[in-house]
C-alpha cells in the first residue's frame, strides 16, 4: 500500500480526501456565498496563512495547500469562521449551491 497523502492539481498540491461524506461537524452548515471570494485565507505549508490571490504568484514549486479559512453560516443564521480542507470546501460549495437553488 502506497499510503499516499497528497494529490497534485494544476496549481497546487492538496491533501487526498479522507472520506466520501462531510464530517458531522459540518451538519447544517453552508458557505456564506458560492462566490470563490468566500475564501478568506489559505494555509500553505512552510508559509502559513496567505491571501488567496497569493496562490497565483509565480513560484519555483507547487504550494502545498493544507486548508482554507472560509465563512460559514449555520441554520440559525450564525456566521462562523471555518478551517476546511480543499475537498471539504468543494463539498460545502455544492451544498451551498443546492441550498440557493431551493430558495429560488
Amino acid at each position: 500500500m502506497l499510503r499516499l497523502r497528497y494529490l497534485m492539481e494544476k496549481e497546487r498540491i492538496i491533501p487526498i480526501p479522507t472520506g466520501k461524506k462531510l464530517s458531522k461537524r459540518f451538519k447544517g452548515i453552508r458557505l456564506r456565498s458560492c462566490d470563490p471570494n468566500n475564501i478568506r485565507w489559505v494555509y500553505v505549508a512552510g508559509q502559513g496563512l496567505i491571501p488567496p490571490n497569493a496562490l497565483k504568484w509565480p513560484r519555483a514549486t507547487l504550494p502545498l495547500v493544507l486548508f482554507y479559512v472560509v465563512e460559514g453560516v449555520m441554520k440559525n443564521g450564525l456566521i462562523l469562521s471555518l478551517e476546511v480542507t480543499p475537498w471539504e470546501y468543494e463539498q460545502l460549495a455544492c451544498r451551498t449551491k443546492e441550498w440557493h437553488a431551493k430558495k429560488l
